[in-house]
């Protein structure tokens, strides 16, 4: 069975500052807003900056393009690749001026919800071992690729 449930600009929001808690505990949650500027502002790294939407890709089930990661500059960039993905179209995507609440929706298996939940909170502690072992893969990718 499927259901419909609607992702808002806050809800997308919110998702970010969850990632953040965990891979940048050193940032305000008041510091996180979509004008903020991901290098400038947050003062993120490469690595976190590609951490936090690979994150943001596994909680709301979207595919972002690497170009697009890339080229994101705001939190407000971020949350327009997602919402864009969830069916959202780009003359009601937000800017950080944008205060308006956007809605999208997708189809979510139950099972799906349940299985998120329930490892919600051992996802926030701790990696599991595939977690680490791929993100030391995408680290060393990283690695490899500016050094080149």
């Amino acid at each position: 069975m499927s259901i419909s449930c609607p992702v808002s600009d806050t809800q997308v929001l919110a998702h970010i500052k969850e990632i953040l808690q965990i891979y940048a505990p050193e940032i305000s949650a008041t510091e996180i807003v979509p004008s903020a500027h991901l290098t400038q502002d947050l003062q993120l790294d490469l690595t976190t900056h590609w951490v936090l939407a690979i994150n943001l890709e596994k909680v709301t089930n979207t595919e972002l393009l690497d170009a697009d990661i890339q080229q994101a500059k705001t939190i407000a960039d971020l949350m327009n690749l997602v919402l864009a993905q969830l069916g959202t179209n780009n003359q009601h995507a937000i800017s950080p001026a944008d205060k308006n609440k956007n809605t999208a929706s997708f189809a979510v298996n139950s099972a799906e919800i349940n299985a998120v939940n329930s490892t919600s909170d051992t996802n926030k502690t701790a990696l599991n071992p595939a977690s680490e072992s791929d993100l030391a893969g995408a680290v060393a990718d990283l690695a490899n690729l500016f050094n080149n």
